[in-house]
């Protein structure tokens, strides 16, 4: 696995365990930092077509659910639905398109 997904994975946990604590300063900036991480990875990646939309319909969830203040559903979101596609961008899961 290329070691900027592992960075990207590790980002992930650490929000996500922000978020588990209710560390909800903590885990805000460290979401802040994500949300560039992730644009650059899918610039540099071109992502495009039925993969872009997915991901950014789950960063639009992500950010309405941060405006509610429903950091669980944030951490789950990321966790089980976001890191998965991301993944996948670069084949580090061994499945094509």
């Amino acid at each position: 696995m290329d070691t900027r997904f592992e960075t990207f994975e590790r980002t992930v946990e650490q929000i996500v365990y922000s978020f588990y604590r209710y560390e909800i300063n903590n885990g805000m900036r460290q979401l802040e930092l994500f949300i560039t991480q992730i644009s650059e990875l899918l610039i540099e990646y071109r992502v495009e077509g039925t993969r872009l939309d997915e991901i950014n319909q789950l960063l639009q969830l992500i950010l309405v659910s941060v405006e509610n203040k429903d950091f669980l559903i944030v951490a789950d979101l990321l966790k089980y639905e976001l890191l998965g596609r991301v993944l996948l961008v670069s084949g580090s899961v061994g499945l094509g398109e």
